[in-house]
């Protein structure tokens, strides 16, 4: 989690620093960008003095220098007055300094302007000196020194800003650190959940498999527990396997239970069986309340298909020397005995598979106090 947030903190001060240093840029390059421009400007007024200083004066000169103060002076005028305009907007926020920057190099430029024609005026007026010729020449020099070196400034300037691309690049390694920072944290909490074991369920620990100390093994188990919901694993042969279903309702009966049958469901099919014994594992959850407890045997019944049996109560057969009867109600009331043969029990009922018709009246009750040809006064069907 320190990482984590570390690497938040990291990923701002990258974008921070990123925005200062765009800004610082910009900044930069106005400023260069100015001072080379204006440096350019006294270059042109050096070399235009020393034209003039080295030429002497003529009459056209002469009104040419007088127009060209009286058109620097305006330009002066017009530069100061916007000068003082910007730098109004400026305290008021509506501009920027970088624009408040380009105004006052124009204004420089145009005062450079202005004093150059005055000067030029005076040497056209006055002459030209040796003296004169020689500063000339000198502040020629000069101004190229001082425009090579805004225009190196402006290059340097440009050079930087492509600090902001390396930036960038420091910006996406940070948001790929809080991705790793994340992904640690996750690991982190993952591993410190192997420390807690928790039951799916609650119940109670019946057996402890493992000593404090031991080393854990994904294939041995810690403790056994009894609770929950129980289910029953019942193992299925694989020729009727067809016949069940996921979400299907099983009988199922426990002889621990007194022959009680209870209702399960099946929830799992093993998707793979014993190849040995052609079995598949079926399991069946039970109802809460049931009376189960885990380790009873118990028996599902699955149904495969259908058939019609003739079925009679248990109660109305009896056993005489390995054979079985009951005894038969004709139309007049009269108890006939019949020999019948039986086959599989069916809860409270048996199976008869000969002897007897569908249809026919039979007595249920108490069969052992009738004898043949006695009339039934009560008959259940």
């Amino acid at each position: 989690e320190s990482t984590l947030r570390s690497s938040d903190v990291g990923y701002d001060n990258a974008r921070v620093t990123a925005r200062m240093e765009a800004s610082l840029s910009t900044a930069r390059i106005a400023e260069a960008a100015a001072k080379a421009a204006q440096s350019e400007a006294a270059l042109q007024a050096a070399t235009a003095k020393q034209e003039l200083v080295q030429a002497g004066p003529r009459r056209q000169e002469r009104e040419q220098a007088t127009l060209a103060v009286s058109q620097t002076k305006a330009g002066l005028t017009l530069a100061d007055n916007n000068l003082k305009r910007m730098r109004s907007l400026f305290q008021e926020g509506a501009i920027s300094a970088q624009q408040l920057d380009q105004i006052q190099a124009q204004y420089e430029v145009a005062k450079s302007q202005f004093e150059t024609a005055q000067q030029g005026k005076s040497i056209v007026e006055e002459g030209s000196r040796t003296e004169e010729i020689r500063v000339a020449r000198q502040t020629v020099l000069q101004a190229q020194a001082a425009l090579r070196e805004a225009q190196a400034g402006l290059k340097s300037a440009q050079a930087s800003a492509l600090q902001a691309e390396v930036r960038k690049q420091e910006i996406q390694g940070a948001q790929a650190r809080i991705g790793q920072a994340q992904a640690g944290l996750d690991m982190a909490r993952v591993t410190r959940n192997y420390a807690v074991i928790t039951a799916p369920f609650d119940g109670i620990i019946t057996k402890r498999l493992a000593d404090p100390g031991a080393m854990a093994s994904p294939s041995l188990p810690l403790l056994q527990l009894q609770g929950g919901a129980l289910r029953l694993e019942a193992v299925v042969p694989e020729s009727i396997l067809a016949s069940v279903r996921k979400g299907m309702a099983v009988p199922v009966h426990f002889d621990a239970l007194r022959n009680s049958s209870l209702t399960g469901h099946v929830v799992e099919i093993a998707p793979q069986g014993d190849a040995s014994s052609h079995t598949f594992v079926v399991k069946i959850t039970l109802p809460l309340g049931s009376g189960a407890v885990a380790g009873m045997f118990g028996r599902a019944r699955f149904t495969t298909g259908s058939e019609k049996l003739l079925l009679v109560p248990a109660s109305a057969v009896f056993e005489r020397e390995g054979l079985h009867y009951l005894y038969t109600v004709d139309d007049n009331r009269i108890a006939r005995l019949r020999m019948i043969t039986v086959g599989d029990t069916v809860g409270p009922q048996v199976t008869v598979l000969s002897g007897l018709n569908s249809g026919e009246r039979i007595v249920t009750t108490a069969p052992q106090r009738v004898t043949d040809g006695v009339r039934v006064v009560e008959e259940t069907r």
